[in-house]
């Protein structure tokens, strides 16, 4: 019987039972490292809920994918939804109810084809609708402002539509996406952090500085808010590297039925905005993707691919402008 290798996983099976993977990115504000990869035109294995702790970005997020279903006539279709909360002043200002972390609700839809070159090889492409709205709360100590009205707290409704392309490379494990899109949003995190209370001393410090003891702080923001459109650009190339499985299979709390792959992706992201000059950044993602076949051929609906842990670091602004790099991990729990 011939064999074939399929892209992503690099797995070799019958080449009756191949189902062509692809890298399907559901790319959102948070960057091209909020990724997940599903299998094929069937995504079998990805439904369910899965639930993701993010340190870099300081989030919690909730994503519920379905079943591929036909809707509207439109086969192969992936509906789903994500809720995120992120404490982006710090998890204290959340923890004492000060203000209301950023809170992003967002509608997913996804189309698959595939189109068979040979009994061993296929391509395979999907489109990625992403519709997001958020929420946040902002406090901001504005210099520019009248004075007694310097430090004030604001809330602002944010929207996103994102789309993205992303094609599986038939002859070996790997994928590469494009995404862009338009989104609203404001420079509150671009402004340097700062601490607003009752002023108890001043100080000279280092440089020609002055220095100053407060009571009753509050995190904030120092500068003027200002609020824009702006138009992100992602590019990203994902490499399945299977070498880790016989290793990490083994480790505590792993499932030895299981088969882990280690998904490399370096990516970068162009962003133009209405105002000021485009942002760019550039990462590597490294997530670690298990892979446990249903053991009964006629339900592959109990097919489980998860995502238990992954790594990245971005830098922002690498060859312009304020360089500011963030290094970060996410645990993903998939309950199904």
């Amino acid at each position: 019987m011939s064999r074939c290798l399929l892209p992503i996983t690099g797995m070799a099976v019958a080449a009756s039972a191949c189902l062509p993977l692809h890298a399907q990115l559901l790319i959102d504000a948070g960057g091209p490292r909020d990724a997940f990869y599903s299998s094929g035109g069937t995504a079998d294995g990805l439904d369910g809920l899965h639930a993701k702790l993010d340190t870099g970005a300081k989030d919690v997020e909730l994503t519920y994918l379905g079943k591929p279903m036909t809707w509207l006539g439109i086969p192969d279709l992936l509906l789903g939804a994500t809720l995120k909360a992120s404490a982006i002043d710090g998890l204290p200002q959340f923890l004492r109810f000060e203000r209301w972390p950023k809170t992003e609700l967002s509608l997913i839809a996804n189309k698959t084809w595939t189109k068979s070159i040979d009994d061993s090889h296929a391509w395979a492409w999907s489109l990625t609708t992403r519709v997001n709205g958020g929420y946040a709360d902002y406090a901001v100590f504005d210099p520019s402002r009248p004075s007694g009205q310097e430090f004030r707290k604001t809330s602002a409704a944010q929207g996103e539509f994102i789309e993205t392309l992303s094609v599986a490379i038939p002859w070996i494990p790997a994928g590469v996406a494009l995404s862009a899109g338009v989104r609203e949003a404001s420079n509150y995190q671009d402004l340097p952090s700062t601490t607003v209370g009752t002023l108890q001393a001043t100080f000279p410090g280092s440089g020609g500085s002055t220095l100053a003891a407060v009571s009753g702080g509050e995190a904030a923001r120092y500068g003027r808010l200002n609020t824009f459109q702006e138009y992100p650009v992602s590019l990203l190339y994902n490499h399945a590297f299977e070498g880790i499985n016989s290793f990490w299979r083994h480790l505590p709390l792993t499932d030895s039925a299981a088969t882990y792959n280690l998904l490399v992706s370096p990516y970068g992201t162009l962003t133009p905005r209405q105002e000021g000059h485009p942002v760019h950044s550039v990462g590597l993602s490294l997530v670690i993707r298990s892979y446990k076949a249903s053991e009964d051929l006629a339900h592959p609906e109990k097919t489980v691919i998860s995502f238990p842990i992954g790594f990245y670091v971005e830098r922002k602004n690498t060859f312009s402008g304020k360089p500011d790099t963030t290094v970060g991990a996410a645990v993903i729990y998939h309950f199904k």
